[in-house]
């Protein structure tokens, strides 16, 4: 049955935000999400959508008198697939204004878990546009049956057919371009609907890029149309090498683990700080190369190591942070749950002649020996936060007395601190929240990275 709601008119003040970035307001005793509406304005809105609890509205208009000094003029957003590509949502958000309301995000998740903090001023990104060294990129057909390439559109899994994107390095747009043509020309009509993502890693430091490929029909199938496309795509000096990733699953996951090897080098090499690092396609790795710098070297700063130190690196990926703490500790145990991760960081250690690093292939929680040794944690989580066990795990290790927490969720980063309050607590082990300190490592985004130094 149809809300009544449904197609309403009202005018609506926005006093808050949403999860994604947009304006919230009140109506009807619930919470009002509308798009690109900013703190402060009046709407006109359409209601769209109703659920129990919340509303969805459209603004049909703006009071003159009420616009945002935050607000970016449509005719002056500089990306023209901005209101249909998903993939950013502040664009019609000057970077102050961006930058308040991702401070907000992050203060609001601790206030709603009631700690006290002092939130330091937002690190900004060196780079505003530009800053993307990976994108994935759906493939699908268009109703004339034409390939196109592109963000899924917000909400939907419709593909937007892109040209270039404003947040991606400026190497890797200029192969997208070239290789979206070849792709489009080469690859059969009757096997565009088999292809399901472009995947794009791109090195400042070679200045090439690495492609892969993801279908769901079989290496053998498609291996003679992949060498016919190697052969083109080798021409271009920005191309490092071409993969294809196997991959028929429905689900969320971009890639499988059937990766094929169809040509050119299996790794580009990218530089953090002083240290180099070889990054596969899968590879985890900061998307912002400049702004990650930034938050490394803060974390250095604020955990003022001693060289009797002995750090736990849980999630510890490919190695960054642990290979760029260990000069200055005795030892590093880095811990990750993905093989493929611990045998790329095993090879970073070589790379970079560091010798003091130990990779563990395994649950972070569930290695109890190192609660006897590490004095120095590092935890930098997935969106989904720390699970309930590491939880329990920091708060009976009692060496350990700094922590740096880097989150790329505030809600989640929020949820982890205050259940370890309460577990050290119990325990009589209390800490101290000593920096609470947002990045923005994803401009034009509604995403914020943080860092939170704990002492305890």
């Amino acid at each position: 049955m149809k809300d009544c709601l449904v197609g309403k008119n009202i005018k609506v003040k926005i006093t808050s935000f949403g999860p994604h970035g947009e304006g919230k307001g009140e109506a009807f005793e619930r919470k009002i999400f509308i798009k690109n509406a900013l703190m402060g304005e009046v709407h006109d809105v359409e209601i769209i959508k109703t659920s129990y609890d919340y509303l969805i509205g459209k603004s049909l208009s703006l009071e003159k008198e009420s616009v945002s000094s935050y607000r970016v003029r449509a005719e002056e957003i500089a990306c023209s697939y901005y209101g249909r590509c998903g993939g950013c949502q502040l664009m019609h958000m000057t970077k102050e204004g961006q930058h308040h309301l991702k401070e907000e995000m992050v203060r609001n998740s601790f206030h709603e878990k009631k700690l006290t903090i002092s939130l330091d001023a937002i690190g900004a990104s060196p780079l505003f546009h530009q800053y993307r060294n990976k994108v994935q990129l759906p493939i699908s057909l268009s109703r004339e049956q034409k390939m196109v390439i592109g963000p899924f559109r917000q909400n939907s899994n419709d593909v937007v057919d892109i040209a270039s994107c404003l947040i991606h390095q400026q190497i890797g747009d200029d192969a997208f371009k070239k290789i979206k043509t070849l792709l489009q020309n080469i690859w059969p009509e009757d096997k565009v609907s088999h292809l399901k993502h472009l995947h794009l890693r791109t090195s400042e430091k070679e200045k090439k890029v690495l492609v892969c490929l993801v279908g769901r029909d079989s290496y053998i199938e498609v291996k003679e149309i992949l060498h016919r496309l190697w052969s083109a795509l080798k021409k271009e000096n920005v191309i490092a090498g071409l993969f294809y990733n196997h991959n028929e699953s429905d689900y969320n996951a971009v890639f499988s683990s059937n990766f094929h090897h169809v040509g050119g080098q299996k790794v580009i090499q990218e530089r953090v700080l002083d240290k180099d690092f070889s990054l596969s396609c899968e590879s985890f790795f900061q998307v912002n190369r400049l702004q990650a710098e930034l938050i490394y070297s803060e974390l250095i700063e604020d955990l003022n190591l001693q060289k009797s130190d002995v750090v736990f690196d849980a999630f510890c990926g490919i190695g960054t942070i642990s290979l760029l703490l260990a000069e200055k500790v005795s030892k590093v145990y880095g811990v990750e749950i993905i093989e493929q991760a611990i045998n790329n960081a095993r090879e970073n250690a070589r790379l970079n002649a560091v010798q003091n690093c130990e990779f563990i292939c395994g649950k972070a929680e569930e290695c109890d020996y190192l609660a006897e040794k590490a004095t120095v944690l590092v935890v930098n989580p997935p969106r989904k936060g720390l699970d309930k066990k590491m939880v329990q795990f920091i708060a009976r290790s009692h060496k350990i007395k700094k922590m740096v927490y880097i989150s790329c969720n505030p809600a989640t980063l929020a949820r982890d601190v205050s259940m370890l309050k309460k577990m050290c607590e119990e325990k009589k082990r209390p800490f101290t929240i000593k920096k609470v300190k947002p990045f923005d490592m994803f401009p034009q985004t509604a995403h914020v990275e943080t860092l939170c130094s704990l002492e305890f």
